[in-house]
């Protein structure tokens, strides 16, 4: 994607953090937190004491999808976890 694009999904995705590989740490857009997948904050992060339990909503967000933004920008798709959770169902029933 063009360097515009990356800035512009980022912000508008709100990212907070962003994991990346050495390759692309050029791409990362300015003022977003990075860990790269070969530093060490990404090892202490393989290696962190374990999380609290965290139990979503089914209408929380799980994740932002986006579009090639053939017609314009690129669009975030919202998908919530109720949505995940039948897909991984459906997926069990084939």
């Amino acid at each position: 994607l063009p360097q515009d694009t990356l800035d512009y999904i980022a912000a508008d995705a709100e990212l907070a953090l962003l994991l990346h590989d050495a390759e692309r740490t050029a791409s990362c857009p300015p003022g977003v937190a990075r860990i790269g997948f070969d530093d060490s904050g990404f090892s202490a992060l393989l290696n962190a004491q374990p999380a609290p339990v965290f139990m979503p909503d089914a209408c929380d967000l799980c994740m932002i999808l986006y579009t090639s933004g053939s017609t314009g920008r690129p669009k975030g798709v919202l998908l919530p976890h109720s949505g995940q959770v039948w897909a991984l169902n459906k997926g069990l029933e084939l």
